[in-house]
């Protein structure tokens, strides 16, 4: 690679020497490859991988904008989308050949349960930029075999390779509500989830990232310590918790008169590998900049697409 940059740089110097001495001849062809040489020079980096998770609010089971959601999901420019709330693996797969084109190409994988609930997870992942090596689902994130259709939804692990460098990739999809019984069902999944994230670090998984809805609906306030568990359980696994910065990534119904926001949909990514500054959150929570809203106010992408919000976030390689 380095030796490929060498001889552009001296290409370069060459043309423009060219284009001194020929000025009228040479200079149209001189330029135009020039540039050609200077955009192979940039092509020889690598983009930074980008990531993102998205819960799809019942995806295959209830009706959707599909222009919105393509756009949604089209528009992150991601290179891995962790999925939850698939309710039809199939739909997942249609969904990934409609996102396909001369830029993309992208393939989905789910889960193979759901839950008691049948929510199960996934991803897509772009071809063209990933190759994924293998999948181990974690049936109620345990680590041994664990329930499925009664049980709680399962952790899809994806192992992709993306420029030469292995990533290992888990896709979860937590325990919902508020109360005292949701939390401490959430609280022994985080307990799961460290257990998890010590048997990726004992089989040597260096470059790691945790994507998917936590419904940590106590994060924001730190309700019930449940943010201050999110960061021990990122911290016990050697990564960080890079959406801290955000103020929502969806909304629900508080009352009558107002659609609150909340912080429920989580990165976590191994110590060192996230690009500063680049975690952002799209959609609805975007263009209401996390405010409350009245109900009948709230933009198309809510009830067009998913109550929640995509989140991305690059990787430096």
């Amino acid at each position: 690679m380095g030796s490929l940059r060498v001889f552009l740089l001296r290409a370069a110097l060459g043309l423009l020497r060219r284009v001194e001495r020929h000025p009228q001849r040479a200079r149209a062809v001189a330029i135009g490859t020039l540039a050609l040489a200077l955009v192979l020079g940039r092509g020889c980096v690598p983009a930074p991988l980008t990531l993102a998770t998205y819960n799809l609010r019942h995806f295959g089971a209830e009706p959707k904008d599909q222009g919105k959601l393509r756009a949604s999901v089209g528009g992150l420019g991601a290179d891995l989308v962790a999925v939850q709330e698939v309710r039809d693996p199939a739909a997942l797969d249609r969904l990934a050949s409609e996102l396909s084109g001369l830029r993309r190409a992208y393939q989905a994988v789910s889960s193979g349960c759901g839950g008691r609930r049948g929510m199960h997870v996934g991803f897509l992942y772009d071809t063209r930029r990933m190759k994924l090596l293998q999948t181990r689902e974690f049936r109620e994130l345990l680590p041994e075999e664990g329930g499925c259709s009664e049980g709680d939804r399962p952790g899809l692990l994806g192992v992709f390779e993306a420029d030469g460098q292995p990533l290992h990739a888990l896709v979860v999809h937590l325990k919902a509500g508020g109360s005292d019984g949701d939390f401490r069902e959430r609280k022994a999944q985080y307990e799961r989830l460290q257990r998890l994230l010590g048997l990726l670090r004992a089989e040597g998984a260096r470059r790691v990232v945790l994507l998917g809805d936590l419904n940590t609906t106590g994060f924001l306030g730190n309700e019930r310590r449940e943010r201050e568990l999110v960061e021990a359980l990122a911290r016990g696994g050697g990564l960080e918790v890079a959406t801290t910065p955000l103020r929502c990534t969806e909304y629900y119904r508080k009352d009558e008169r107002t659609m609150e926001p909340s912080l429920l949909d989580h990165a976590l990514v191994s110590e060192g590998a996230l690009e500063p500054g680049s975690v952002e959150v799209h959609s609805h929570c975007r263009e209401l900049a996390c405010a409350p809203r009245a109900p009948g106010a709230m933009p198309p992408s809510y009830a067009g697409v998913s109550d929640h919000c995509p989140v991305t976030l690059r990787l430096l390689r």
